[in-house]
């Protein structure tokens, strides 16, 4: 299977080699007032047809026959298209500036960013400038939930921010923040995301279609950026909701050479409660909900071809009530909490090795922890009762995983017709599926200490992707590619070979024919203890005695341009099956047991 699709991959290349083009131009696509890179920007020519889009950190490259007179567009939602006539004698390093549209918009229409790019199947990219416009609960702009108004994308509940995709279940969607992956992405189970409006700067999810640079989820990529902080000034905003405070503060260090931005949000829901339990004295409670998240983000443009980043995320959720009472003698305590923390960490390098060859290097770690404890005590009040009571029961649960990543990335233009992207993602992932922990004192002496834990589990997932976007003919372009997977446990080894297919065909110059095919396979599983969306979420891995999840999907579909392209149909049906998929047998619980949770 590996050699039949490898020999169709260079067979498809080679074919569409004969159509290569002399002199490339490239460069980056930035904000002019900000100096923020754009991703997903237009760039096309006129006279030739030709065109591209800028990648995830806004560079582009192209390529034209010598000494060719070119007239380019450059545009971009939300920005004023900017046109500049080229003598192509040479490769040319060409940066554009695109000024902000300063247009009122007098009616907010959600629409998915179609672009010049036609080998990305069953894609939406939604502007966030759109999204903050729209309605929202509480004053919680929700870029994720915003992606429910698409077809084939459903919440998981009435409320809920989480996602189900083409009948996949939410562990199936694949969170990537600035290319690292994300197991819990929402503030009070599920109601809202857990992503600051403020600091993002794109969202895409892909449905089907998946190119082979993705890999790990069977249902979808939902693919989140962030700003990279103002390079020109100070700039932030800020703003206070029902549900929530947001700040944002952005600035360069070096202006033109380096900046940060840092976005903060903190949850207002424990404030309420604290002045309500303090209105009442007689009380001696104390409950609420606390969550916050916060993103920094540093960049730094080392040179013309080489660019660094810095960031970190981390967002927590905790319910916790106390209450403590005096009565009949005996004072008693009695206290819960549970929450569930994220943390992200990355470092980043971009790297162009030449006007063909960008590369992109990332070391990675995410953290997902969820943790649960209850805590009763009960005292007499006076040393001389004759029945002196002093006992206690705690009990506590936790359960995370620590993942370390390390990928490689690289884009090689061939020519204007092959577009190669290749390489390799090193993932180990280290799970503690849980620990319980029992505690009983009487008359301050244990009578029961117990610690059970289910034995850290050490696995390691190692992928390499090789794919070719090309073109023949000017009608017919396509994404062919594999993703393969190694997936090591203490005793046994997964393989799953993952072939990618994307073709469409120019029927006209307004109807567009589309079809692709492609496996994915899953090693995380997620088990709710009661429901979707819940704090009782635990990710457990694909071990010897549990298999990963795979998916086989097929689609085909049509895009139709109408009224000079102001119009745009699409039409796609799927068929999908999914198999080895788990979930926790009814009845049972994770919570506090002393069982083997497989």
């Amino acid at each position: 299977m590996f050699k039949k699709t490898f020999l169709i991959f260079y067979l498809l290349t080679t074919i569409s080699i004969a159509f290569s083009q002399n002199y490339i131009i490239s460069g980056y696509v930035k904000d002019r007032q900000t100096g923020e890179v754009i991703i997903g920007a237009n760039i096309y020519e006129s006279n030739t047809s030709k065109g591209t889009i800028t990648n995830a950190y806004g560079y582009y490259n192209i390529s034209f026959s010598a000494n060719d007179t070119l007239l380019l567009h450059v545009s971009f939602i939300g920005y004023d298209e900017y046109t500049q006539k080229i003598i192509l004698n040479k490769n040319q390093e060409i940066s554009f500036f695109l000024n902000t549209n300063k247009n009122e918009i007098a009616t907010v229409t959600v629409n998915g960013d179609f672009n010049t790019n036609k080998t990305t199947g069953s894609t939406v990219e939604i502007p966030v400038a759109t999204a903050k416009l729209l309605p929202s609960i509480g004053g919680e702009t929700d870029i994720i939930k915003t992606l429910q108004l698409m077809p084939g994308i459903q919440s998981a509940g009435e409320g809920s921010s989480q996602l189900i995709v083409r009948g996949g279940s939410p562990d199936q969607n694949l969170i990537l923040l600035d290319d690292v992956p994300l197991y819990y992405a929402n503030h009070l189970g599920g109601f809202i995301s857990a992503f600051n409006p403020y600091s993002i700067k794109k969202v895409k999810i892909i449905k089907g279609g998946f190119p082979a640079q993705y890999g790990g989820r069977l249902s979808s990529i939902i693919d989140i950026r962030t700003k990279d902080g103002n390079m020109k000034k100070l700039a932030g905003e800020y703003s206070i909701g029902v549900l929530s405070a947001k700040l944002s503060l952005e600035a360069p260090i070096k202006k033109d050479k380096m900046s940060f931005i840092f976005s903060g949000r903190k949850g207002l829901l424990d404030l309420y409660s604290a002045l309500y339990i303090k209105m009442i004295p007689e009380i001696k409670e104390n409950a609420g909900y606390n969550f916050y998240d916060y993103n920094f983000k540093f960049n730094y443009i080392v040179s013309n071809k080489s660019r660094l980043y810095f960031g970190n995320y981390s967002s927590s959720d905790a319910i916790y009530i106390y209450f403590r009472q005096n009565k009949d003698g005996l004072k008693s305590v009695n206290s819960f909490e549970t929450g569930w923390r994220n943390t992200v960490t990355n470092v980043k390098w971009n790297y162009i090795f030449s006007d063909k060859l960008f590369a992109n290097f990332i070391f990675a770690h995410s953290y997902y922890n969820y943790h649960n404890s209850i805590y009763n005590s009960y005292q007499s009040l006076s040393d001389t009762v004759s029945d002196y009571i002093d006992e206690s029961a705690k009990n506590k649960y936790s359960s995370n995983i620590n993942d370390f990543i390390l990928k490689a990335n690289f884009n090689y233009n061939l020519n204007y017709s092959n577009n190669i992207k290749f390489g390799i993602n090193i993932l180990p992932h280290v799970f503690k599926p849980g620990v319980s922990e029992f505690n009983v004192m009487l008359n301050k002496e244990a009578i029961l200490d117990t610690v059970f834990k289910n034995n850290n589990i050490n696995t390691n997932e190692i992928a390499f992707y090789l794919s070719n976007t090309f073109k023949i003919r000017d009608r017919i372009n396509g994404n062919i590619g594999i993703y393969n997977a190694v997936y090591f446990t203490s005793h046994k080894k997964y393989f799953s070979f993952e072939p990618r297919v994307i073709l469409s065909y120019d029927l006209s110059k307004n109807i567009i024919l589309k079809t692709s095919f492609v496996k994915m396979s899953q090693f995380v599983h997620l088990l709710s203890t009661a429901g979707v969306g819940t704090p009782a979420d635990f990710w457990v891995p694909t071990t010897d005695r549990i298999p990963p999840q795979n998916s086989y999907q097929y689609t085909f579909g049509t895009d139709i341009y109408l009224k000079n392209r102001t119009i745009f149909l699409n039409f796609e049906v799927f068929y999908k099956k999914l198999n080895n998929l788990i979930e926790l047998k009814e009845g049972e619980t994770l919570l506090w047991t002393t069982k083997d949770w497989q």
